[in-house]
Parts: structure tokens; sequence; C-alpha cells
């Protein structure tokens, strides 16, 4: 019994996780939704509301973490002495 009230409580933390993932995911879609058109240039406000953080992997790597959840990883490559995506 112990071990299935273990496994119960093991399996009810991943749904939790698995919902708040979800509504945050929900949250940061309508924020995008109610941006509308494509950007042009950098938006403040916009980064703000999405961007958790970002993390420097490597000189030609950054994580960025997102405020669901969700991270992507992007590389890039040194030109001329100039760090350009």
């Amino acid at each position: 019994m112990t071990q299935l009230q273990a496994e119960r409580s093991d399996w009810m933390s991943k749904v939790n996780k698995r919902d708040t993932r979800l509504a945050r995911t929900l949250e940061l879609e309508a924020v995008l939704e109610a941006q509308g058109d494509k950007l042009t240039e950098f938006n403040d406000d916009l980064y703000r509301k999405l961007v958790e953080k970002i993390v420097v992997k490597e000189r030609t790597k950054l994580i960025f973490q997102f405020k669901n959840g969700l991270a992507f990883e992007e590389t890039y490559t040194l030109k001329r002495g100039h760090d350009i995506f």
C-alpha cells in the first residue's frame, strides 16, 4: 500500500507540473497573440513577459529559458570580430 501511495504521489506531481507548464504556455501564447503583427525591432516589454533568463553556455551558444519552463538553444557564428546571430 505504501508503494502505491508513493507512486500515486509521484504521478500527481508530474501531472501538476504538466498542468502548470500548459497554463503558463497558454499565458505566453496570449501575450504573443496580443502583440499582433511581426516584430520589426526589439520589444523590451514583450521580452520581459516571455523570457525568464538567457544562459551563456559557450561564447557562441545561448540557452533561452522562457517563463513557461521551456528552453531552447541558439547557436551563432562570430564574423569579423563581431557577434552576429
